[in-house]
């Protein structure tokens, strides 16, 4: 193909979709900067380094980047632009810091590793110093912040719309329910419970902060159920643990009952609500539902 030939295919591409990639087009760390600052980040997280990748394999180039708290990621959606995510670890001090992207399988994974965010080192360098034998400002030497997961390797894969642990080898499973409740928080947070069955069913009981009031029943269409099958068999929900909690106060916790056709039952109590990246991603799923879905008042009180 000849370069005219192949300059008007392109042409014509982006004259027919209206669409260019702006990533191609980003070479500087201020470039990035404001890039992700036009995407409603914050213009103090900071850029330290960054990669351009597909990571979706759709055709157009993403953004992986190393900010000094937290790892970003903007994935370009074609026509419907560029969403931006915010990649941290499950705890208030860590950031996650990329160390290299795995492009050597079906699909491309983040290896990220767990290290001190900058503000905390920071923030701990500025407390007064106070004996040892005191109880006041009792808090661990710095050296505790660089600590017990400095050497852990996550690894993170871009599905279901989301940033998740990758599962080399998910297994299907029948389930005869799933049930998520939610608890309130020092603020907004919505308050319900939410029941979906293996036929589909639903029952919605909608507390405060949820824009509805009472229960309700409904119909989860087939897509939105068969994705949500498949990320519930994708996250393993039967290896994770029963309990998470993070070291905060105030935020609202999560009650996930699944329970299986063989009788089995697997249930997660989850304070913060960030117990793994898959759960996180599950919670947005089933929340999005209340929203998406049809849903009949239903004068029964359950």
């Amino acid at each position: 193909m000849g370069k005219s030939l192949f300059l008007l295919i392109i042409f014509n591409f982006i004259a027919v979709t209206g669409y260019s990639n702006k990533i191609d087009s980003l070479q500087t760390l201020e470039e990035i900067q404001a890039f992700v600052t036009e995407l409603n980040g914050h213009a103090n997280e900071g850029v330290i380094s960054f990669f351009k990748t597909d990571m979706d394999g759709d055709g157009f180039t993403d953004l992986i980047i190393n900010g000094v708290d937290r790892l970003m990621a903007v994935m370009d959606r074609g026509r419907t632009g560029y969403k931006l995510y915010r990649i941290d670890p499950s705890d208030y001090i860590s950031k996650y810091l990329l160390q290299k992207i795995d492009s050597t399988g079906r699909q491309k994974l983040l290896l990220l590793k767990t290290t001190t965010k900058q503000s905390v080192l920071n923030n701990r360098k500025r407390l007064p110093k106070v004996d040892e034998d005191t109880s006041l400002h009792k808090l661990p030497p710095i050296d505790y912040y660089a600590y017990k997961e400095a050497q852990r390797i996550d690894t993170l894969v871009y599905k279901f719309n989301g940033f998740i642990e990758y599962n080399a080898a998910p297994s299907p499973s029948r389930l005869k329910s799933i049930r998520l409740a939610r608890t309130s928080c020092l603020g907004t947070c919505p308050v319900y419970n939410l029941t979906i069955n293996s036929d589909r069913s639903a029952d919605y009981n909608a507390g405060y902060y949820t824009g509805k009031s009472g229960h309700f029943t409904g119909l989860i269409r087939e897509t939105e159920f068969n994705e949500l099958m498949q990320l519930i068999d994708y996250i393993h929900v039967q290896s994770l643990d029963v309990n998470y909690d993070i070291d905060a106060t105030d935020h609202a916790t999560a009650h996930l009952t699944i329970i299986f056709e063989d009788g089995q039952e697997k249930s997660i109590r989850d304070y913060g609500m960030s117990g793994t990246h898959g759960l996180g991603l599950l919670y947005s799923f089933i929340d999005v539902l209340r929203n998406s879905q049809k849903w009949v008042w239903d004068r029964k009180i359950r």
